[in-house]
């Protein structure tokens, strides 16, 4: 039962800045503005390929990419082309200010001042000082003339909280349509979805067992069909739910 609620005492503005933070990291300077200046480069479908490949193969931004972000990244990456002893990036550097994507070119690793290795083929580099706040654990610096895919560190940011946001409201919008909330008012709806999480179950898998005595979640169906067999004497009721059905 939903007793009187303290938030509706909560002005429009300060509902609003509940909601910013709950989907916008600690640290980080949002900038609406930054949002609707980001440009958008122009690629063949074979660069989008390229990059998106080469995206979804990094151990570090593959979890993190996924769908309408790594549509939004691959969109604003920009090219560029290098020259023969240039520094892409500086052992030491904390400003993490790119991510890049080597196309052509040799490029050297180096630590201390020494060469520790080469690399010539497509590689992402710059990710953990990007994501993390890192400092830059060796340089990288071009060994022949080359050819980068390059993303900004702001504008990365920008996208990932963005994305976070437009996804925020659209959970909270599936909420509204969930027939036990649809009484539940909106602002307890943002504060419920900021503590969602997105589950995927293979068909066949065991969601909740029947007679676990600690239940520890609560799931709305978002997509697909379950099916809910209790068992009652010798014979099992079986009632198959859907999109919005919640249980736990």
């Amino acid at each position: 039962m939903i007793k009187t609620p303290f938030w509706r005492s909560d002005s429009t503005k300060e509902r609003s800045e509940r909601r910013r933070r709950a989907v916008i990291p600690q640290h980080f300077d949002y900038d609406e503005d930054i949002i609707k200046t980001i440009t958008k480069h122009p690629k063949t479908k074979e660069d989008e390929m390229f990059i998106r490949s080469a995206l979804e193969n990094n151990d570090f931004l593959c979890s993190l990419l996924q769908n309408k972000k790594l549509q939004d990244v691959v969109d604003c990456m920009y090219p560029e082309s290098v020259t023969p002893n240039r520094i892409i990036i500086k052992e030491g550097d904390k400003d993490g200010s790119h991510l890049y994507i080597s196309v052509t070119g040799t490029y050297e690793v180096i630590q201390n001042d020494k060469v520790i290795s080469r690399f010539s083929d497509v590689r992402v580099f710059g990710e953990l000082a990007l994501l993390y706040n890192a400092r830059r654990l060796a340089t990288i610096r071009a060994r022949t003339f080359g050819r980068l895919w390059i993303l900004d560190r702001v504008v990365f940011k920008h996208l990932m909280v963005q994305s976070e946001m437009d996804q925020h409201q659209e959970t909270v919008t599936f909420l509204e349509g969930v027939a036990k909330l649809n009484s539940v008012p909106r602002e307890v709806l943002e504060e419920v979805a900021s503590l969602l999480k997105l589950e995927f179950f293979a068909t066949g898998t065991n969601i909740v067992e029947e007679g676990d005595t600690k239940p520890d979640k609560f799931y709305i169906i978002k997509a697909g069909s379950v099916t809910g067999k209790l068992l009652r004497g010798a014979r099992f009721v079986e009632r198959k739910c859907a999109k919005s059905d919640s249980h736990g």
